[in-house]
């Protein structure tokens, strides 16, 4: 009978791990939201709280009511799901509801065949017992098991997952996903989250600071905004320390919707980086804007005066300049410029008594 308390003791672990908040588990899904990837008595298995969009996951509100669905949607502190045969998407729940992320799943024509053969085979096995020591332990024994088979087996099977068929209906909505500035290009990126809404166009587009008030221009693609920001605005913002910016977006969605977001917007700006190779000194604008820069070599062949050449730059974005000292025994580059609102100068010697 040492099976049939392993049994029994494998049945109650795999109830009791729903209560608990651990990152794996094995489900059995009820319903046909999942249709046609998983169906009504599909095993599960989730392992880990990792996952993107496209992904299947368990989430949970409470341990009797848990969800499998896809992820559709994640955004800082929330997710966003739907069952693959709905017609709508869930409401956005919070990270924190997540159980973990279905690595694998065991199709009904699979378990249930071989869960029953296993079962005939252990009752085929101690059918003598079962019959003949009718008062005894064993029997007992025996009686208690079928009697936690069944018990464990409606529980883990009826209450664990619930994936109904399909989502409240609702009206037509358009939520804020983000709003981020592309690192290399400075456009403003905006992106929605939408149910039975599109982006079809930008009627209006402005981005405004203490450097003024100008338009801009917009690409929509697959229901995001590109917002193409003049990159002298930003040169602008970055002399006078300007660090935000608001922009105002005017659209018009599918269903004859309309859209006003009012967004304030941080770009990131960035120093001018000043670097030797050898003989030479590279300066690099790592911005997606213009930076005027003064730059002086100063120079020696030997103890006294300085020698200075100065020079005004103008770097584009990821321009690159280079200066090649070999040509001096002594030698050093001062670059100045204006970072943030306010005048920076960065020295670095390049060549000393002949050599780098």
């Amino acid at each position: 009978m040492k099976a049939s308390y392993l049994i029994t003791a494998f049945l109650a672990a795999l109830f009791l791990l729903k209560f608990t908040p651990l990152p794996f588990g094995v489900y059995f899904t009820l319903g046909s939201s999942m249709e046609p990837t998983m169906h009504a008595g599909d095993v599960v298995i989730v392992w880990g709280r990792e996952y993107d969009v496209g992904d299947v996951i368990v989430w949970s509100n409470s341990p009797l009511s848990c969800i499998v669905h896809r992820v559709v949607g994640v955004t800082s502190s929330q997710v966003i799901t739907k069952g693959d045969n709905n017609p709508v998407a869930d409401f956005p729940v919070s990270k924190d509801s997540v159980r973990g992320k279905v690595v694998a799943h065991v199709p009904r024509e699979y378990w249930m065949p071989a869960a029953t053969a296993l079962v005939g085979a252990y009752v085929y096995r101690n059918r003598r017992k079962l019959g003949i020591q009718f008062n005894s332990f064993e029997r007992i024994a025996s009686a208690v098991l079928a009697a936690n088979v069944l018990m464990f087996s409606l529980i883990i099977t009826m209450s664990p997952v619930v994936a109904p068929h399909a989502s409240p209906i609702r009206a037509p909505s358009a939520s804020l996903y983000g709003v981020a500035v592309d690192k290399k290009v400075g456009d403003i990126i905006v992106k929605y989250f939408s149910e039975g809404l599109e982006v079809k166009n930008v009627t209006g587009c402005t981005v405004s600071s203490s450097v003024g008030r100008v338009a801009c221009s917009y690409d929509v693609e697959n229901g995001t905004v590109y917002v193409h920001v003049p990159r002298e605005y930003y040169a602008e913002m970055n002399v006078r320390g300007e660090g935000f910016l608001t922009l105002v977006l005017n659209a018009t969605l599918t269903h004859d919707a309309v859209l006003y977001g009012k967004y304030l917007v941080h770009p990131t700006f960035a120093p001018l980086s000043v670097k030797k190779e050898g003989y030479v000194a590279h300066i690099v604008n790592p911005n997606f804007f213009p930076v005027k820069a003064n730059v002086s070599v100063y120079y020696a062949q030997s103890s006294g005066a300085w020698n200075v050449n100065s020079t005004e730059l103008n770097l584009m974005p990821g321009e690159e300049a280079s200066f090649n000292l070999s040509s001096t025994k002594f030698s050093y580059i001062e670059v100045k410029h204006v970072f943030f609102g306010k005048t920076v100068a960065e020295r670095v010697q390049v060549t000393y008594d002949g050599r780098p």
